[in-house]
């Protein structure tokens, strides 16, 4: 039997049967949104000015303990953002320690802060996913020695040698598919995939799924 596809990081989900999106909730949102199906949800880096702390605990202990909320986020670190970096930081930080008391995987949104993002997950036991991945391969390697899972989207389909260069060095076992905010076909980015690493798409459908499985404690 064939698994279906894992969209890991949708801000579009679809119904389909052959597809598991997994929706982006801004934590903000949640309440108006549809969460009968696995979402994710947390304060994303650029809104993280407009939330007192105490206030974004509060909104995080609302969902704890609802069966489709799977991880925090996408939260992390964005030095492209207007938003304060130490913001930002004291942000993360509050989730990242929420999702460690609650042994709820991140999905991380990082621009710029490989840095920083890998010191945090060096003192860090719960996975992280790093959304919309395309660090280059010294990176690529320092969280591959980590608890890290690789997210890789529309990137593949733009014909990026390096992307899928880097895509080549990480383990079947630490990957994940995405189509975040873009029009792409989650199966066409598995396809894409695929080629690249010269297997078939339903070895790389199976394997997905054990991922998402293993990581979130699906069955």
């Amino acid at each position: 039997m064939v698994m279906p596809y894992i969209d890991i990081h949708t801000h579009k989900p679809i119904i389909s049967e052959d597809i598991i999106s997994i929706q982006s909730i801004f934590l903000q949102d949640i309440k108006f949104k549809n969460t009968s199906s696995p979402y994710t949800s947390g304060i994303h880096p650029w809104h993280a000015e407009y939330f007192q702390l105490e206030q974004i605990k509060n909104m995080l202990e609302e969902l704890k303990g609802q069966n489709y909320w799977i991880a925090v986020g996408e939260a992390g670190l964005d030095k492209k953002s207007k938003t304060d970096l130490n913001i930002q930081k004291e942000v993360f930080e509050l989730q990242l320690a929420f999702a460690e008391d609650n042994k709820m995987p991140l999905v991380i949104h990082n621009v710029r802060a490989w840095n920083e993002i890998i010191s945090y997950k060096k003192s860090s036991i719960v996975p992280f996913i790093l959304h919309d991945y395309h660090g280059h391969m010294d990176i690529t390697y320092q969280l591959l020695g980590l608890n890290c899972y690789f997210s890789f989207g529309g990137f593949l389909l733009k014909g990026n040698n390096s992307i899928k260069e880097v895509l080549k060095k990480i383990p079947m076992d630490r990957l994940f598919f995405e189509t975040d905010e873009s029009q792409s076909d989650i199966r066409e980015i598995y396809q894409c995939a695929a080629d690249t690493l010269q297997c078939s798409v339903e070895i790389l459908r199976d394997q997905i799924f054990s991922n998402y499985r293993h990581i979130f404690k699906r069955t």
